[in-house]
């Protein structure tokens, strides 16, 4: 299947989106600092094009600013005297906003640009509208940007606007990103269905950027937009064995063979777990019954079950360290879970060219997902 993911909303519930740590309150040290804003505020507002890293820049840094800092600043706004941090000595919301806003306003085209430059301009435009507006008229202006990720071919990342919004909102990025792809699935209402067309050469008919677009919004799509995917898919592959007899008979076969290793890679580990589950009821039955001490052989065996929310196939890796030291590898195709059982304490990692990518360490038994990123686990 040629899903494209967005890659937005696995990780991102409890990590602060910029430094990577929990999100922090304003009593909690910032992660901003008032030298490195002025310093983007100079260099942004010399800005004199609308894909100027520079104001982009300045617009995410001061929007940060004013949230970390947004206890004291509410207070003032509503014309109390609260102690303020140094950080703030001399610093005005209302000023600085406005003159970044400004800034953008003024270098902003005044008609849509081409393909490649309108994903700076979405982009730029949510940021002005977060930090002016917050967080209802934001998840709107989030829709563009989903649309036009499903557009291009090779799809920005936009986890940094999702992950602003989410904070702005206090919501979980998947709640967000469900209401920004109700917006952004109005923003394509009505475009024609998909032709079977061989437009790339890769002999399976190309999706329309609505599949394309109701696929990246992953379990956030409405049910419209599920029929519609299921429909393409549906014809797909009758359209790929009519058009290309021996390649699609060749895929099926290799299809067939995968099958075929989970089945007996399943099996493996149910008859694995069988084996430990007997000699840990064995070993429970020969302890004293007045012993009280060590747990017995076998408890400290869990059970975690894995979906895999990213829209490709995940290899996986279970040991200390990919590439470093022994383990098993597997892998995990895209919509599909599975049970892996594991002793507390042994590591599961997501890898890519043969580097961990991202860990989890097993303590209980629990449901996981591989985020729609591919690159991260989160609670299902």
């Amino acid at each position: 299947m040629l899903g494209v993911g967005l890659g937005l909303a696995g990780c991102l519930s409890q990590t602060h989106w910029a430094s990577e740590q929990s999100l922090v309150g304003a009593s909690e040290a910032p992660a901003t600092t008032r030298s490195e804003l002025e310093r983007r505020r100079s260099e942004g507002l010399a800005a004199t094009s609308p894909d100027s890293e520079a104001l982009g820049d300045y617009l995410v840094y001061l929007w940060q600013f004013d949230w970390e800092h947004r206890a004291y600043l509410d207070r003032v706004d509503a014309g109390e005297s609260p102690k303020l941090p140094e950080s703030l000595s001399g610093y005005d919301r209302a000023t600085y906003t406005r003159e970044a806003l400004d800034a953008w306003a003024s270098v902003r085209p005044a008609s849509l640009p081409s393909s490649g430059d309108r994903l700076t301009l979405a982009r730029m435009d949510f940021r002005a509208t977060l930090l002016e507006r917050g967080c209802l008229d934001s998840k709107p202006a989030f829709g563009p940007l989903l649309v036009l990720r499903a557009e291009l071919l090779e799809p920005p990342s936009v986890v940094l606007e999702l992950a602003m919004l989410a904070t702005e909102c206090a919501e979980a990025p998947e709640d967000v990103l469900e209401d920004a792809c109700v917006t952004a699935a109005g923003l394509i209402q009505g475009m024609p269905e998909p032709e079977y067309d061989d437009l790339d050469g890769d002999m399976w008919p190309d999706p329309s950027l609505r599949v394309r677009f109701a696929e990246s919004c992953g379990p956030q799509m409405a049910e419209e937009d599920k029929a519609i995917v299921a429909s393409f898919w549906s014809g797909a592959e009758p359209w790929f064995a009519e058009h290309h007899p021996e390649e699609h008979r060749a895929w099926r076969e290799e299809q067939a063979r995968l099958a075929e290793l989970a089945r007996q890679r399943e099996e493996a580990r149910r008859q694995a777990q069988a084996e430990a589950d007997a000699a840990a009821a064995a070993a429970a039955a020969a302890a004293p019954s007045s012993s009280g001490g060590s747990a017995s052989a076998g408890s400290s065996r869990v059970t975690v079950n894995l979906y895999n929310n990213c829209p490709n196939t995940v290899k996986l890796f279970f040991g200390d360290n990919p590439g470093f030291s022994s383990g098993t590898s597997t892998s995990l195709s895209s919509n599909t879970s599975t049970n892996y059982y594991m002793d507390a304490g042994d590591l599961m990692w997501i890898t890519e060219g043969g580097k961990g990518v991202s860990s989890y360490s097993a303590s209980s038994n629990v449901s996981l997902q591989i985020t729609s990123s591919c690159t991260g686990f989160a609670p299902r």
